[in-house]
């Protein structure tokens, strides 16, 4: 199923679960995945790619196939009719949400809006202070490959190992 469909489904007045198997995982999208959390309680960590074509934020949570019944009963899961341009690879299902309060899911998506934000700036500046570890890496990684160590002694090999440590530490 498209992105564009699934959000098209999200933004409908029924208050539903919907599941996408995408792979060997079920994803749930926006208000799916606000609802699975709090239907199952899990902890999934939520993932917020931007789209493309629009620019906006879509949030979303996977698991694998393999708990997809310890989280729903399979007399809860109901298949979805399929159109002949998703194909017949497309596997869709929907649950009811017993939960169907949707007076946080506003906060939640803003939420994570500023968590992505926050983590666009902070991988910006680890990119930054990580080049001076990507120097001391790669002086590492020549050492290594230079080492010797058929013909070293485990004293010499101690050394050597006591001498890495050094450089990754002080970027030497």
């Amino acid at each position: 199923m498209k992105l564009s469909s699934i959000l098209a489904l999200e933004a409908s007045e029924e208050v539903k679960i919907y599941l996408h198997r995408e792979g060997l995982f079920w994803k749930a999208y926006e208000r799916s995945a606000f609802l699975l959390l709090r239907e199952t309680g899990k902890k999934y960590q939520v993932k917020c790619r931007q789209q493309k074509s629009t620019g906006d934020i879509v949030r979303s949570v996977g698991f694998p196939d393999s708990v997809l019944h310890q989280l729903f009963p399979a007399d809860a899961l109901h298949e979805m009719a399929q159109s002949a341009e998703e194909g017949e690879h497309s596997q869709a299902l929907w649950v009811e949400a017993s939960h169907a309060d949707l007076s946080d899911f506003a906060v939640w998506r803003a939420e994570h809006d500023v968590e992505e934000l926050n983590t666009d700036s902070a991988n910006k500046s680890s990119k930054a202070n990580s080049r001076a570890g990507n120097d001391a890496t790669a002086l590492v990684m020549q050492r290594l490959s230079a080492f010797d160590l058929a013909n070293s002694t485990p004293i010499d090999c101690l050394r050597f190992v006591a001498l890495l440590k050094e450089i990754s530490s002080h970027g030497m």
